[in-house]
């Protein structure tokens, strides 16, 4: 009997003993007691789940124990509610303000770029040129030559630099200073493909267009008008269907580096496959990053008979079903 009583007290010695040192490694893990001051620069993406973060923070030195980090994150009553960002931690916090760091959105070492619609690659370049975070040269290489595996550019028969031209989703976007041009394309890409949905891939065919030849028309309607785009794009898709050139300005304007408020008679006499005054049907490329609202509007067309249009001068345009009609209002 005595021998088990020794035994019990042994056992109930050592759970207290071993009840000690987890509470004495608990408490220094939550509190970072004994830990490096240093700063550690983590990032939690979109689509990380609260494993993968406990991992990235376990890997990076941030916190040592995933198992306690996680209980602290249950007792906080924050789940895995963390927010993507860039953020600056260090193993010295404790599990407390790790949480409530990590909780709070952050933009510690990213830049903001908005990317407006109607934006041309060219426009994309500067931009994040003058933003130091890639030359324009550096960006042409990848548009060129950057292996990127969407579906939507499986068919894309356009090369060199007009190669993404109209898929570079116009957005607002938050840039890691430290990624690169490809990185950056990637993301604009896969934000395209988050918005051009399987239903308005499958309404673009039905219409009789490959994803280039809609997003092309979508990149013309963008930069013929800021509003009522359904009904321009009704003008197009009349004159593709009748045999008519689109004879848009703006796609002769993509043959500028600066693009012109109004084009000479000469500037439509140019020879290029863009000249859609000299070629029948759309250019071989986009023009532009369209939105999603010219993207829909290209697929959405209003039923209409129009088969021109001009600009009112009050930032809308006039329709007009016969030519007669359409140079009266340009008379007017």
């Amino acid at each position: 009997m005595k021998h088990i009583r020794k035994i019990i007290c042994t056992l109930i010695i050592a759970l207290l003993m071993l009840g000690i040192l987890i509470t004495f490694g608990m408490t220094n893990n939550f509190h970072g007691i004994g830990k490096k001051d240093t700063l550690v620069k983590v990032e939690i993406t979109a689509g990380m789940t609260g494993s993968d973060i406990f991992a990235m923070l376990k890997k990076s030195g941030v916190i040592s124990n995933q198992l306690f980090f996680k209980l602290a994150t249950k007792l906080s009553g924050s789940g895995n509610s963390f927010m993507v960002g860039v953020y600056e931690l260090s193993p010295k916090m404790s599990y407390e303000e790790i949480i409530e760091k990590l909780s709070s959105y952050s933009t510690a070492g990213l830049v903001k770029i908005t990317v407006p619609e109607g934006y041309r690659l060219i426009d994309i370049a500067q931009l994040l040129e003058e933003n130091d975070l890639c030359t324009k040269e550096e960006f042409f290489e990848e548009v060129a030559n950057g292996s990127f595996s969407y579906n939507f550019l499986k068919n894309n028969t356009a090369t060199g630099k007009t190669r993404l031209e109209g898929f570079l989703f116009p957005d607002t976007y938050l840039v890691d200073e430290k990624e690169t041009a490809y990185q950056i394309i990637d993301k604009m890409l896969f934000r395209f493909d988050e918005l051009y949905t399987e239903e308005l891939d499958k309404k673009a065919k039905e219409l009789g267009f490959s994803t280039q030849e809609i997003i092309t028309l979508a990149s013309i309607i963008e930069k013929e008008g800021s509003s009522q785009l359904e009904t321009i794009s009704s003008v197009f898709h009349n004159r593709l269907k009748t045999g008519m050139r689109l004879e848009s300005c703006a796609t002769v304007n993509y043959l500028f580096d600066k693009p012109k408020d109004v084009l000479s008679i000469q500037d439509t006499h140019i020879q290029s496959p863009y000249n859609t005054y000299r070629n029948d049907g759309l250019p071989p490329t986009p023009i532009c990053s369209p939105g999603l609202s010219a993207i829909k509007a290209a697929i959405y067309p209003e039923n209409t008979q129009y088969l021109y249009f001009i600009a009112d001068g009050k930032g809308g345009n006039l329709f007009s079903v016969t030519y007669e009609e359409h140079l009266s209002k340009k008379g007017k």
